[in-house]
């Protein structure tokens, strides 16, 4: 790393510095670290294949973190709308069997982003070109017509998270149309128009579904209608920008949310602005924290500190409190772990976790046998020095002084999701709360009303 201190020694600032630590990682082929980086907000004109954030995916596909390639694309994508070219460029990374899902995903990925038709068709003849695979893909007009329906990929990514069809057989998965249909109706809820949107969820056909499907409908119908007749909020609600640390207007707020979103940047599928008008209509004011870095928050956030430790530091003006005011952490899956050990350094009044995670290193995951993200356990830990966070929450807890309460909800039938929360029960201030309904990781919209005292109304079936 002598050249990156050249540099800093140089006189770069900031992003031109991160520019050329990308540039020397992605030179030495040092894909690991390069896969952890965080590119500045700006592509400086680059050709398509030397963006950073492009370099940045390219890594991350080259260590299996698909999902953290399809979020480095999304930056790009926002950075330059309208620019499908370089597809085509990270297709050539990928040597993959022709039922292999990677490379729709990589489509599906950004393809709702993609204004120009035309050069959208001719990025896809590129496609079969340099696939050497032979991958069958859906016919792109499908792709392409999807463009007509006006749901970005948020609502898209939103929907998928709703119908979790991963959790049902394949028989019963809800069909592409009826996908399509909640993404719509979602797009809505994302415009403003929670009424709008709860009519149009209202009018998805129930007689296809499972019941699986049914159930989430029944639950993001309940939570639209009651952001419908809802009040307006005090204070102005997030939009869903980029960046590591959103932070709300304060209002006539009297309580703080911390939340650690999970690895898709996300709140359990929720976007952020949906979210936080949630947390709005609760009397939260809110800070939204990300880790582009895809190390969980173990090493801190770059953008703040370049340690767990400091991040801790630099988080203490933004929750700093008023006298009778409460601060809430609230962690999901990926972003659970790090609520704990935050909300504990932080000297928090309440740390909600759902779904979330108690251990960071992979050994100690290994002995649990949740191996789910070993790639971002690996990393993480391996780059983790004295002042980052890796030591399991039940430890941390044992030499901790008096505790803010904790409550971890999980599904009672996933058992890695109930693995981790059991392994601090017993513990005064923590309260395990399982759910006992169907087999999920995401159970949001299912303990809501607990977590922020939020009050959806009664939906029919």
């Amino acid at each position: 790393m002598a050249s990156i201190r050249l540099a800093v020694d140089g006189g770069l600032d900031a992003a031109r510095r991160t520019h050329f630590e990308i540039e020397f990682c992605y030179a030495a082929g040092d894909w690991s670290r390069l896969s952890g980086l965080v590119a500045p907000n700006t592509d400086f004109g680059l050709p398509v294949a030397e963006c950073p954030w492009i370099r940045i995916a390219i890594a991350r596909l080259k260590t299996r973190d698909v999902v953290g390639a399809l979020l480095a694309m999304s930056h790009f994508s926002q950075l330059r709308p309208g620019d499908p070219s370089f597809l085509p460029l990270l297709a050539q990374q990928l040597t993959l069997p022709e039922d292999d899902p990677t490379l729709i995903r990589l489509l599906h990925g950004v393809v709702l982003s993609q204004p120009d038709t035309d050069s959208f068709r001719a990025v896809c003849a590129q496609l079969r070109q340099a696939t050497r695979s032979g991958i069958a893909f859906e016919p792109f007009e499908t792709l392409l017509a999807r463009q007509s329906t006006g749901a970005t990929k948020l609502a898209h990514d939103w929907a998928s998270a709703v119908y979790q069809k991963a959790n049902q057989p394949r028989a019963e998965r809800p069909s592409r149309r009826t996908m399509e249909e909640l993404a719509e109706a979602l797009q809505s809820a994302l415009d403003g128009d929670f009424r709008q949107a709860a009519r149009e969820v209202e009018a998805i056909p129930v007689s296809s579904l499972s019941r699986f499907s049914r159930a989430r409908r029944r639950e993001v119908l309940r939570m639209l209608r009651s952001l419908a007749r809802a009040p307006k909020p005090s204070r102005a609600t997030l939009g869903d920008d980029t960046g590591e640390v959103l932070v709300s207007e304060a209002g006539d707020c009297h309580k703080i949310a911390l939340v650690f979103t999970g690895l898709a940047e996300r709140v359990s599928g929720v976007p952020i602005s949906v979210f936080d008008r949630l947390l709005a209509n609760a009397g939260y004011r809110s800070i939204f924290l990300r880790d582009s870095s895809r190390r969980a928050f173990t090493c801190g956030i770059g953008s703040l500190a370049a340690t767990a430790r400091e991040t801790v530091k630099a988080l203490r003006p933004l929750i700093a409190r008023k006298p009778g005011e409460e601060v809430l952490v609230i962690g999901t899956s990926g972003g659970g772990y790090a609520s704990l050990r935050y909300g504990l350094a932080l000297d928090v009044d309440r740390i909600a976790v759902l779904s979330g995670g108690t251990l960071c290193r992979p050994e100690d995951l290994a002995a649990l046998g949740d191996d789910r993200v070993p790639m971002i356990a690996n990393h993480a830990v391996r780059l983790a020095g004295a002042d980052d966070f890796t030591a399991p929450v039940s430890a941390c807890l044992q030499r901790h002084g008096p505790c803010p309460s904790i409550d971890m909800h999980y599904c009672d039938s996933m058992a890695l999701d109930r693995a981790h929360a059991q392994l601090l029960a017993g513990f005064p201030t923590v309260s395990l709360h399982p759910t006992h309904d169907e087999t999920r990781h995401n159970i949001i919209l299912k303990v809501l009303e607990n977590v922020i005292s939020f009050r959806a109304r009664p939906c029919p079936a």
